[in-house]
């Protein structure tokens, strides 16, 4: 989910054979696109690409033993309703793993958090129709409005369960290794090395520390 900003995990995961088969989803046509000249380049082959809102995928249930998704709570999404799709289209036993998400201490209720989901049709459409359809009114909504406030990590564990996540886990990312640019998707193997280490050191912090002095945290669970 997400793939202008998960695309190189994924195809890494797929390159490594950890999984098989990939799907990926975006908002944006470009991120697709971006993700697909990818892929090619890599000789790799992507099962579909799907444009599509996280809070409403157009995929059946039970279809994904893994969903993998970057920065993408706090992106002006919902979370309650992101995390719901995340564990509906998974397998009983699936696991997500979220990465990124922002710690700055803010009001959970906060202006995008605290809207309230409008209902959508559901008859005479299957659902991958029902997202398409509803794409343009949600693009309408997201282009140029800001970015919805951070997360507060203890709510979103929260908001994680709620959902009816299993074996949720919060951890820490990224404090000592933001000292470093984000390597990109052709880092140098010296910038590799480095972040590598920072982010060793991040682990050891994030047994003492609490989450909330990290920048970013990672979120994960089964369904």
């Amino acid at each position: 989910m997400g793939a202008g900003s998960t695309f190189g995990f994924s195809l890494g995961l797929l390159q490594a054979g950890v999984v098989s088969r990939l799907s990926i989803s975006d908002l944006a046509t470009s991120a697709l696109a971006a993700a697909g000249r990818r892929a090619e380049q890599l000789g790799l082959h992507i099962e579909n690409e799907e444009l599509a809102d996280p809070e409403m995928l157009p995929f059946d249930d039970d279809s994904f033993d893994l969903v993998v998704a970057h920065a993408l709570l706090h992106r002006r999404m919902d979370p309650a309703s992101t995390l719901t799709e995340m564990l509906r289209v998974l397998r009983p036993g699936g696991r997500f793993v979220i990465t990124g998400e922002s710690t700055r201490l803010k009001d959970w209720a906060s202006r995008g958090y605290a809207r309230e989901q409008g209902s959508v049709g559901r008859v005479g459409m299957s659902r991958a129709g029902k997202a398409r359809t509803r794409l343009p009114e949600r693009l309408r909504t997201l282009t140029g409005a800001p970015d919805a406030s951070p997360t507060v990590p203890e709510r979103l564990e929260a908001v994680a369960a709620a959902a009816g996540a299993k074996d949720v886990r919060l951890r820490p990312e990224e404090l000592l290794a933001t000292v470093l640019p984000y390597p990109g998707a052709e880092p140098g193997q010296t910038v590799i090395r480095s972040r590598e280490r920072l982010a060793g050191l991040d682990r050891k912090l994030s047994q003492v520390l609490p989450a909330t002095v990290f920048p970013t945290v990672g979120l994960t669970g089964t369904r």
